[in-house]
């Protein structure tokens, strides 16, 4: 009898460990897929001013859970963030523009779970670098 209550204990030990480290893990693929979404729209915003050689910008805006990239010619598109994940900081005029000369406005973005326990970041450098 002792043998079967100190198995269960282990097994529950066990298993409470495994339950905290998949719910990590998921809170980092989905930090993850959130700077990668935001990495792949700056992007796309970017090459959009150069080959137009106009204005493009991204609205980032501390606490929100989706980004909307503004083209050259005016039309928006939105671009949600995986869900339990929001922008933590962002620049002060909520948005990172791309000229048309190729250069941007510097940037750094942060990006976590709603609870602060996950973050990435992703740095904008004037030279419309995107990390």
């Amino acid at each position: 009898m002792l043998e079967i209550l100190f198995t269960l204990a282990i097994v529950s030990i066990a298993a409470g460990a495994a339950g905290r480290s998949i719910s990590g893990l998921s809170r980092t693929t989905a930090v993850e897929t959130a700077r990668l979404r935001t990495v792949v729209t700056l992007l796309h915003a970017r090459r959009r001013a150069y080959s137009s050689e106009a204005t493009a910008e991204v609205a980032v805006a501390t606490g929100v859970v989706a980004l909307i990239m503004r083209d050259p010619d005016g039309s928006t598109s939105n671009v949600a963030l995986p869900p339990d994940t929001h922008v933590t900081h962002s620049v002060a005029s909520g948005r990172v523009r791309f000229f048309g000369t190729g250069l941007a406005e510097n940037a750094t973005i942060l990006l976590g779970t709603l609870d602060d326990a996950q973050q990435s970041s992703v740095v904008v450098n004037q030279r419309g670098l995107v990390r």
